[in-house]
């Protein structure tokens, strides 16, 4: 298996794929029936004990009980153990990312990083259509866009250590969005 795909409602779909030592991920956006990738996650390498994503080195497919799709991933990275689930809401074209990190040491970078592929595929820029929740009461997730880069980043008030940091965020096309080509 080098490759796994997820898709909410033929709009919006993740698809993964076996790069070196994890799973890296692409968002592609259907414009006019052809899938054209938007954004794609940014990763490190097994030297990076604070990769730019979250270091994902085992995936597994799940059907879930709502009749959804999911995909669970597992890793590590320095002293961290990282775990994502990520679901296809095929009903509302949503896909939702809820991923964990288990830090031994202090952060120095924590958070999910894109770059961005191809913004002027739709109208929209992608904050229009990336939805951030922190469910922690010990801190917040902020993002940010550049021309080239979307981050995701973990800011937390935590000093207590080992501690499992939390972020989750959805990727939703506007209804009403129509692809600019």
């Amino acid at each position: 298996m080098n490759s796994v795909c997820l898709t909410a409602a033929d709009r919006v779909r993740v698809v993964f794929r076996r790069e070196e030592d994890r799973w890296m991920h692409a968002i592609e956006i259907n414009a006019s029936g052809h899938w054209r990738r938007a954004l794609e996650s940014i990763e490190g390498t097994p030297a990076d004990d604070w990769p730019p994503s979250p270091a994902l080195q085992n995936l597994n497919q799940s059907d879930l009980p709502d009749g959804s799709r999911g995909v669970l991933l597992v890793g590590m990275a320095g002293k961290s153990h990282w775990s994502a689930a990520i679901t296809a809401d095929a009903a509302n074209g949503l896909l939702k990312f809820d991923i964990a990190c288990r830090a031994g040491a202090a952060p120095d970078h924590l958070g999910s990083a894109y770059r961005i592929i191809d913004v002027g595929l739709f109208a929209a820029p992608p904050t229009d259509w990336l939805s951030v929740c922190s469910p922690s009461a010990d801190g917040q997730c902020v993002f940010s866009e550049t021309p080239e880069l979307l981050t995701i980043h973990v800011e937390s008030r935590s000093t207590d250590l080992p501690h499992t940091f939390r972020w989750q965020y959805s990727i939703q096309l506007p209804m009403d969005e129509k692809p600019a080509r």
